[in-house]
């Protein structure tokens, strides 16, 4: 089966020229009907190395992070899925949250924040959720950076 995803990653050959090293897929794939997760790149450390032409994707995807670890995700979700309560979570990381596409409806303790298409959430630890909140897939591009924990730390993961 083909992914949905194309991605692209460069580096440099064995005579130090620029290349394409991937033009594919996402490195690893996961779905469990209502909500898909497609790893595109991860390091397992900072600063990160750039030397090499192995596939840091192909390793799978977990919420362990290694002290400066960094991870590259697409998350598709369905109409009225998602990471709501009591599903709520907390990681010990920095997540830099695109949404791409659709519309989703972001939980905390004491509040609930609707979000569209281009708006972005800077979520620093905290416990929170995420519900689709509209009629399509709701599509978000999502960077972990490792961190220290916030508050009373991970609910998962770490």
């Amino acid at each position: 089966m083909r992914s949905r995803y194309r991605r692209v990653v460069t580096g440099l050959d064995a005579g130090g020229q620029s290349c394409v090293l991937f033009d594919d897929g996402a490195g690893f794939e996961s779905s469990n009907g209502a909500t898909s997760v497609a790893l595109l790149w991860q390091s397992r450390q900072a600063p990160a190395s750039n030397i090499g032409t192995c596939d840091a994707a192909c390793e799978g995807f977990s919420f362990d992070f290694a002290p400066g670890a960094t991870k590259c995700i697409l998350v598709d979700i369905a109409p009225t899925a998602g990471l709501m309560p009591p599903g709520m979570h907390s990681t010990n990381t920095l997540d830099y949250v695109v949404l791409l596409a659709g519309q989703l409806t972001l939980y905390l303790d004491g509040a609930e924040v609707e979000l569209h298409s281009g708006d972005v959430v800077i979520n620093r630890g905290n416990l929170h959720g995420w519900r689709n909140s509209g009629p399509a897939v709701a599509r978000i591009l999502v960077v972990n950076v490792d961190a220290l924990p916030a508050g009373s730390g991970a609910t998962i993961g770490n």
